[in-house]
């Protein structure tokens, strides 16, 4: 099955589980779906946000040891949530037993039935309500803050980054890819061209056929680049949920996190209000 197929499928799923009479305009499908899938959470506090009249949720969880090595902030696949089952929900689950405090954030959501070419425009909305969850971050007095996105995530991070995107150390791509049918078109090479932070590129050795063709165009654009910053891994046996080798992804992106973000990055009171307002907002558009 294409990757069209999947995400296509994934919407109609989607477009059961809750009427299709909401208007997308007014994002109360969206609203609606969070709202059900806080009343579930039992691990992990959650945080609604409110970014200029657009109300979304994000799921926080602190870290567990004595000490923090940071906070991640973990974006979701196109149309899943924060509390999605593969992927996200063991990143969020599991990280802080290893002193990362997880905030996964609720992304813009079509209605059912919409064309899913429609998510190249949720691409600002999308960096807003990161930047807002960074904030909230910084609020709580985390500095060693990292990105780290899932599929349509990922290249919601990346775009995030490549526009200006301020206040992250690093930043994870999982089974990273363009999406060819996005209106407009986004250009994912040239958004990590632009990302002057660490970047870890992973994907599965049996992800999605377009995943496994754009990383090995990636692979050798950032070696002909020379780019020192960059890093490409493949999960061995792994198919793109990861299913079944969860723990071996996360250890990994462990051991790649304890590299290019290490230690305890905490920001005192005195820091705080400094490194914020020093932080403008980044400027949103289109890549071509």
């Amino acid at each position: 099955m294409s990757n069209i197929d999947n995400l296509a499928k994934l919407a109609l799923v989607l477009g059961w589980l809750m009427p299709a009479t909401l208007p997308a305009a007014t994002n109360a499908y969206e609203q609606e779906m969070a709202a059900a899938l806080v009343r579930r959470i039992d691990q992990g506090e959650v945080i609604w946000f409110n970014d200029g009249g657009d109300k979304f949720p994000g799921i926080f969880h602190q870290h567990l040891m004595e000490k923090a090595q940071g906070a991640a902030l973990i974006l979701h696949g196109m149309g899943g949530h924060p509390d999605w089952p593969e992927v996200i929900a063991p990143l969020r689950l599991n990280l802080p037993a290893r002193g990362w405090a997880t905030l996964s954030l609720q992304l813009p959501k079509l209605e059912p039935g919409a064309a899913l070419s429609g998510y190249g425009e949720t691409m600002a909305r999308a960096s807003s309500r990161v930047r807002s969850a960074i904030r909230y971050l910084r609020d709580k007095k985390f500095l060693n803050i990292v990105i780290i996105g899932y599929s349509f995530g990922a290249t919601t991070g990346a775009y995030y980054l490549a526009e200006g995107g301020t206040g992250v150390q690093a930043f994870v791509g999982i089974s990273m890819q363009e999406f060819d049918f996005l209106n407009p078109r986004l250009d994912l090479n040239t958004c990590l061209e632009r990302i002057d932070i660490p970047i870890l590129d992973l994907y599965a050795s049996r992800d999605f056929s377009e995943v496994l063709r754009q990383s090995e165009e990636r692979h050798l654009e950032a070696k002909k680049m020379n780019r020192q910053q960059y890093q490409q891994i493949a999960i061995d046996g792994a198919d793109h949920y990861f299913t079944g080798i969860e723990g071996v992804m996360i250890r990994r992106i462990r051991d790649w996190l304890d590299k290019a973000a290490p230690g305890e990055r905490v920001i005192t009171d005195d820091k705080i209000k400094d490194r914020i307002e020093s932080d403008s907002p980044e400027k949103t558009g289109n890549l071509r």
